[in-house]
């Protein structure tokens, strides 16, 4: 059985409670009167009801290095390991981090601070991205299986299971998600089948594989640590034993900015038994995928896509984080809000001058976290948000922000049909005064040219539809540091252009790379004119980023002289593989052919089993 850490998320720290009695003096007109109708909101729990799971890759960069490079195999113990891009350390293992490595750091302060720390250079993710398609790839076919013990179906064809009942997104490389509700609930509503049906997927997992957190429960007080990954800002919840069903308010919060989940009267008892049975489909999802790939994971549980997410990332690595959602205002008042999905340096740039004069006890170093963002009264907010052109209303834009702060995220999980990339691009940074003639630009632009191909072709591997695979335009971005705005921090300006394309004849070139440099070529050049053409004099320009991507892309089958042959990649040996790692040898799997690639995995060899004890000494209390 998983070890278990239970954690509260109450606190009984006066000066926060302070904060929180000044959030009822404002009216609720003034704060915008954005309270959620119960109306609004029909069928049974519909905030409790849904069970979402959040996975995360445990320092994939690394992992990956470590699986490629047989790290793992050698019997000695893995060293303190960084990935390394330009001059800055990306991210590193957690040896290393114990040992004082950081993100966005230089390398030269990192073999300072350790100096036996291995430096991989992680330039080129083309590898990297064909290891996340194969974990995702996994994350799928466990889900797809998950459905059909449960519900004893083998007839049903697989992109209606996981569009309808199991639907999984793909994220950033290392981060996915899934609805696990139809499976939960169809085992909670058979209790004896359901117990016969965990069982068996459990037969055989080791015990004390991962280790298990639950969040937000009413006793056994511990700390949460909630860290901003950019700017490394951080908050501790204080917390207590003190029971949320005693009856007591806790802060004094405006209803229209009270966290949603601490007034609601939901079946907290149906609420746990849900999250007994998900935590075990959790432990199962993580085995299958570190069997087949090598990759340990951590997931979060809860109920909604905003709560499984930041659950996730509460306790690492190899980690199952239970979040239940009647505890989480504590939590999410005093998140740095930087850690809010969507919100990003622009948003936050026009948000901080505004909290900060609504919240003048504030210091200049202190970051900004959710419940300062209650404060501010909606029209302000609203005002804020006007300034960034995003194409959609800003006073959506703050009301979806202000629901997610009171825990409401009623988002619904759309299946992604195997997360084939919408767009496929290549990138370079480049250091201030390093490229300033178009002789040094075409160089970073030739490199391109043969690196966008093989992404194409990744691409066609990985689709679930491979016909899909037929690109009709491409853009070109340059970054360009600018003289006019020199008094700025960021003094750049990026410019972007766009041409159509024949993205069939791209395609069709597979086996001529020559052929397909030559094209791109053709096409990229009239762009770089139109961006460059004022920049004629070598002592203005000064690139600092070069992207070059395809997109739209079209069904090949409804184009003209479409063949078979169209979809056929060429395979090489290339940065490592194309497929879910095999059990055995994972580092030296170099190339394959496409049909092993689409292939399931190979019966493995059935391992001693074990008896796995049952999560129910938490969840069923009341």
């Amino acid at each position: 059985m998983p070890r278990h850490k239970y954690y509260d998320l109450s606190s009984d720290n006066d000066s926060d409670d302070a904060s929180y009695e000044s959030l009822s003096s404002h009216d609720d007109d003034d704060l915008g009167g954005n309270n959620q109708s119960s109306s609004a909101v029909s069928g049974q729990d519909p905030l409790w009801g849904r069970t979402i799971v959040h996975l995360d890759i445990d320092c994939f960069y690394v992992q990956a290095e470590e699986i490629e490079r047989g790290l793992r195999d050698s019997g000695r113990p893995i060293p303190p390991l960084a990935i390394g891009q330009k001059h800055i350390i990306v991210t590193s293992n957690y040896l290393a981090r114990s040992l004082g490595v950081k993100k966005l750091q230089s390398k030269r302060e990192a073999l300072e601070t350790c100096p036996t720390l291995w430096i991989v250079d992680g330039s080129d993710l083309r590898h990297y991205r064909n290891h996340s398609r194969a974990v995702y790839q996994t994350f799928r076919s466990v889900m797809e299986d998950v459905y059909r013990q449960v519900f004893n179906d083998r007839s049903t064809n697989a992109e209606i299971v996981m569009s309808r009942y199991m639907p999984c997104v793909r994220g950033c490389m290392d981060e996915m998600m899934g609805d696990l509700s139809h499976v939960v609930n169809k085992l909670v509503a058979e209790p004896d089948r359901g117990e016969a049906i965990l069982g068996k997927l459990l037969n055989g997992i080791a015990q004390q594989q991962q280790k298990l957190n639950i969040f937000g429960e009413d006793f056994k007080s511990s700390v949460a640590h909630l860290v901003e990954d950019q700017t490394g800002v951080s908050t501790t919840v204080s917390l207590s034993c003190n029971s949320a069903s005693n009856g007591r308010q806790r802060h004094a919060v405006s209803q229209s900015r009270s966290n949603v989940h601490e007034t609601h009267n939901g079946d907290r008892l149906a609420c746990r038994h849900r999250f007994q049975v998900a935590t075990e489909l959790g432990q199962y999802i993580c085995h299958k995928i570190q069997e087949r790939t090598q990759f340990h994971t951590t997931i979060g549980l809860s109920v909604s896509p905003l709560l499984a997410k930041l659950a996730c990332g509460l306790t690492k690595p190899n980690a199952i984080n239970v979040l239940f959602p009647w505890r989480t205002a504590d939590l999410l008042h005093r998140m740095p809000l930087r850690k809010m999905p969507n919100v990003g340096h622009r948003t936050m740039k026009v948000l901080d001058r505004a909290i900060r004069e609504e919240c003048r006890e504030k210091q200049e170093n202190e970051f900004i976290t959710v419940g300062d963002l209650l404060r501010l009264p909606k029209g302000t907010i609203v005002t804020c948000l006007s300034g960034m052109s995003q194409g959609i209303s800003s006073e959506f834009q703050c009301n979806v922000l202000l629901e997610r702060c009171r825990g409401l995220d009623s988002a619904t999980i759309i299946d992604d049909e195997g997360g084939a990339t919408k767009t496929v691009s290549v990138e370079d940074s480049c250091r201030r005064g390093t490229v300033k003639s178009m002789d040094v630009v075409w160089k970073y632009l030739d490199s391109f040219f043969v690196r966008l191909p093989q992404l194409l072709l990744d691409r066609v591997t990985f689709s679930p539809n491979p016909k899909l695979a037929f690109p009709s335009t491409l853009r070109l971005t340059v970054r360009l540091l600018d003289p006019s705005l020199s008094h700025k921090r960021r003094p750049y300006v990026t410019r972007s252009k766009q041409v159509g394309i024949k993205g069939k004849v791209l395609m069709d070139a597979s086996a001529d790379a020559m052929k397909q440099a030559s094209l791109l070529k053709g096409w990229v050049t009239p762009l770089v004119k139109s961006l460059l053409i004022h920049q004629r004099d070598t002592a203005e320009l000064d690139v600092t980023r070069i992207n070059l991507a395809v997109t739209n892309f079209a069904d090949i089958s409804t184009s003209p002289n479409f063949t078979a042959n169209t979809l056929q990649p060429s395979m090489t040996a290339g940065h490592g593989p194309c497929q879910p790692v095999p059990q055995a040898k994972a580092a030296n799997s170099q190339s394959t052919s496409r049909s092993t690639m689409m292939s399931p995995p190979a019966k493995r060899q059935k391992t001693k089993t074990m008896t796995t004890t049952r999560i129910d000494q938490f969840f069923l209390k009341k």
